[in-house]
């Protein structure tokens, strides 16, 4: 089929070369065959190359008849795309190319330059990312890399931090669950609440505590997560405009997670020079010690329940 869709349309493209002037070198026959072949569509080409190979398509287009091609309007449409993309390709610099690419830069940067500013002309908004982005360093880095190491010296070995990760993930489930039943007039106090109950993971590890202990405490830290990120992301989508909402949460992710792979990457080397225990510890304390600040900026405070139909940058910073 792809053949002879070629076979057609290089008798189409031979029949032009034969009403435009000779070029001034003469050309080689594969030169000729390869030029015919650019003309097709782009199906019918690469159908051609699958089925009969290079080879087989470059003599197929040198030994095609010159036949009237047929007229359809998809193939028409197809046959100007190709010839448009053809002319593209064979040009050093083409000012209509440029032109697209350079607007869909300039586009791409408005874009990120307007929903950054929606990002920061939020105080409470930036505040909080911060905060997570270094609860993931100092917090929950520590938490994953050094509680197995905890778990293998004091507390029985793999089945016991197995027993703490089950309790995490079933704090999770049950925090989601009673966040969806939540009313809550003061949503991002109650979330910030709900997420320094990581310290005491960190605290009961550096002891250690029991395993049971620890999985207790973990259960109601990955249930607080969970009140958390249901209660933030609703506040998110009801304070900011829904055309600037996926850029400002995609900003509120890049600083929320940009210090995780770090954290993950120094807390190992920094528990060498000091000890697991001393890292723990200080992961528990700024825990406690930065929700106080942050509970402390006026714009979290100040967030109530329910849409205020923001709009673009009516929202300054407050802090």
């Amino acid at each position: 089929m792809g053949q002879s869709l070629a076979l057609r349309y290089a008798g189409v493209a031979g029949s032009a070369a034969t009403t435009t002037n000779a070029p001034s070198a003469p050309k080689s026959r594969a030169h000729v065959a390869r030029r015919r072949c650019s003309s097709f569509p782009t199906p019918v080409r690469l159908a051609v190359r699958k089925t009969v190979g290079v080879r087989r398509e470059t003599r197929a287009c040198e030994n095609a008849p010159r036949a009237p091609a047929p007229s359809h309007p998809r193939l028409d449409r197809l046959d100007r795309h190709a010839g448009a993309r053809d002319r593209l390709n064979e040009r050093p610099v083409d000012a209509a190319g440029l032109t697209l690419h350079v607007g869909w830069c300039r586009l791409l940067l408005t874009e990120l330059r307007e929903g950054w500013v929606e990002f920061t002309s939020r105080g409470w908004l930036v505040a909080v990312a911060v905060w997570a982005g270094l609860f993931h360093f100092a917090v929950l880095a520590p938490f994953q890399v050094l509680g197995p190491v905890v778990a293998e010296s004091s507390l029985g070995g793999a089945g016991a931090w197995g027993g703490i990760s089950a309790a995490l993930g079933a704090g999770s489930v049950a925090g989601g669950l009673i966040a969806l039943r939540l009313r809550v007039t003061r949503p991002m106090i109650v979330a910030c609440v709900g997420l320094v109950t990581f310290a005491a993971p960190l605290a009961l590890l550096a002891i250690p505590a029991s395993t049971g202990v620890v999985a207790a405490s973990v259960l109601f830290a990955g249930a607080g997560t969970s009140v958390f990120g249901v209660l933030f992301t609703t506040v998110m989508q009801e304070q900011i405009p829904l055309e600037s909402l996926s850029r400002v949460s995609a900003y509120d992710w890049l600083g929320s997670l940009a210090l995780l792979p770090v954290g993950l990457a120094l807390v190992g080397t920094i528990a060498d020079q000091t000890s697991p225990s001393a890292v723990l510890v200080f992961g528990a304390i700024w825990m406690a010690v930065s929700t106080l600040g942050v509970l402390g900026s006026v714009g979290v405070r100040r967030i109530t329940s329910g849409p205020v139909n923001a709009t673009p940058r009516d929202s300054r910073a407050e802090t």
